[in-house]
């Protein structure tokens, strides 16, 4: 039988395909690698970036936030932190520590009105909160402190409304009878409800004064709006010292909790005079200068 002459060729053709080395497929190893390393240098520019806020080094911070955004352009965490740094540096000056009100203003009362000499003094009632009457913060269940005059009212009560007035929480608590700072944890509070991220909540804070007349309590009122913070923030802020936490919060905005955490750095260290500083600068960059001596006060 004749061979066809194509066919000369087919036994060569298959014993090089059967001994030839096998090369391994292409696979995407290289390049999730690759998205991996950038995402570790993003995380560890923003965590350095969130250290060198919390030792009061903006300028580091700026730095670190700024090589984080190259890493993920247009990512909102490290926009929002360069342009968080960017403003408080801005207006900070000379002071310590201080605030930048957020843009969005409420209607609000941070001053109660005299009644009946249900209190003495000079300065009456007074919320802690910027001249906006708005704040935010990233607890589900925060803390609000204000200034009580010492004062005749048996009792405080705080009350938690919806962005639609529907009362959510009261609660009532013994008023103290020397002047001072008080605050009150919402978490401590039986049956205060979580906030949403992102909702609007009013609260009123009232002294009564005489509970057969609710007419004559004296009120402030104010807003609260509970915002997601970055992960890698909250990471840092829970591994942070009390006095450490102000900065953060306070460079980032987060009203509410920089009080808190003032507030809690003052009564571990009540005779340190840079946290009696950092404590008057801040309330005086919102125009709560008045009560800036005043004392820490626990409620019963």
């Amino acid at each position: 039988m004749k061979i066809k002459p194509w066919l000369k060729y087919v036994i060569p053709i298959l014993a090089i395909g059967c001994f030839a080395p096998v090369v391994p497929a292409t696979t995407q190893a290289a390049p999730a690698k690759a998205v991996q390393n950038a995402q570790s240098d993003y995380d560890n520019f923003m965590r350095q970036g969130y250290l060198a806020t919390a030792q009061r080094d903006y300028e580091t911070a700026l730095v670190n936030f700024r090589k984080a955004l190259n890493l993920r352009q247009g990512n909102p965490y490290a926009t929002k932190a360069i342009n968080n740094i960017s403003s408080y540096l801005s207006q900070r000056g000379e002071a310590t520590i201080s605030f930048v009100p957020p843009e969005w203003g409420a209607p609000g009362n941070r001053v109660g009105g005299a009644t009946r000499g249900c209190f003495s003094g000079k300065q009456a009632l007074t919320a802690l909160v910027p001249n906006t009457n708005t704040g935010t913060t990233i607890a589900a269940q925060p803390t609000l402190s204000f200034y009580v005059p010492a004062n005749k009212a048996e009792q405080l009560e705080l009350v938690l409304l919806n962005d639609k007035q529907k009362i959510l929480h009261k609660s009532i608590v013994a008023s103290p009878k020397t002047s001072g700072i008080v605050s009150v944890n919402m978490a401590k509070m039986p049956g205060a409800p979580s906030l949403e991220t992102g909702k609007n909540y009013q609260w009123y804070f009232s002294m009564i004064c005489d509970p057969k007349d609710r007419s004559a309590d004296v009120v402030v009122d104010g807003w609260i709006q509970r915002v997601e913070a970055d992960p890698i923030l909250q990471s840092e802020i829970q591994k942070a010292k009390p006095s450490d936490r102000v900065s953060l919060y306070a460079a980032n905005g987060i009203w509410y909790d920089t009080v808190a955490a003032m507030v809690a750095s003052r009564q571990s260290t009540p005779n340190n005079s840079t946290v009696s500083r950092e404590w008057s600068d801040l309330l005086k960059s919102v125009g709560l200068g008045a009560v800036a001596q005043a004392p820490i006060v626990l409620l019963n």
